[in-house]
């Protein structure tokens, strides 16, 4: 305020029946997150879950987040030796509280146990950890702004194989721009300029089209029983 208006307030106050006040200074009544004081994380320092999960949470990199209710990035099983990589979390997931809920994780559950495979069992992330308005695609630049932490994901927990689904998670960790069709059916190498290992990777349709386009159920069978082989010949 300026020195005019800072008179012209006081005499309104006066005016009002205000004669004294009982403190000198204002009340201050925005409270900063401690925890988030205390704690600040170099994206490029990173080398554990908790704090990659911190950095996402605390980012304002994307603007998702800003009216998403949750993050949804990842669930951790221990001992997973594969990776899952979805695309992004919708709004059921969002009011589930995890990944892939729902008709589609019912849906791949299914389709994992036909394979002996707990889905439960298995390590999940997305791309894109938020939800992106009425369930739309994520554009190229939400990709772009989200695909560091994928990345980074992946160098922490090293995954023995990487099954994507769908075309977003295929463009991210592919880095491509063919569609799901032209990509799927083969494994692929992984490739990370922080880790000094290649990691299969194999891509397949997401459950969510196979529930709006049935006839796509036998090649993501076909994706299965490679993957599944895949594991076999790991082990």
């Amino acid at each position: 305020m300026t020195e005019l208006s800072n008179i012209s307030y006081l005499t309104f106050l006066k005016h009002s029946g205000v004669s004294s006040f009982l403190q000198e200074n204002p009340n201050i009544f925005f409270s900063p997150n401690t925890e988030q004081i205390k704690k600040t994380v170099e994206f490029k320092d990173i080398d554990n879950i908790d704090d990659l999960l911190f950095f996402i949470n605390t980012s304002n990199i994307c603007k998702l987040k800003k009216n998403s209710k949750k993050t949804l990035f990842f669930r951790k099983i221990k001992s997973s030796k594969i990776l899952i990589i979805t695309n992004k979390p919708n709004s059921a997931d969002e009011q589930n509280g995890q990944l892939l809920s729902g008709q589609e994780g019912h849906l791949l559950k299914k389709m994992f146990n036909a394979i002996n495979f707990d889905l439960n069992e298995i390590n999940i992330a997305s791309v894109i950890p938020w939800v992106t308005p009425n369930n739309r695609e994520a554009t190229s630049i939400e990709i772009l702004e989200c695909l560091p932490f994928i990345q980074k994901l992946i160098e922490i927990i090293k995954p023995e194989i990487l099954f994507l689904l769908g075309e977003t998670a295929c463009k991210a960790i592919l880095n491509t721009p063919l569609d799901i069709m032209k990509i799927r059916g083969k494994f692929y190498e992984y490739k990370n300029l922080n880790l000094n290992l290649k990691i299969p990777t194999l891509a397949s349709h997401h459950p969510s089209s196979l529930l709006t386009n049935p006839s796509h159920k036998k090649l993501s069978w076909e994706d299965l029983k490679m993957l599944e082989k895949k594991i076999s010949n790991e082990n």
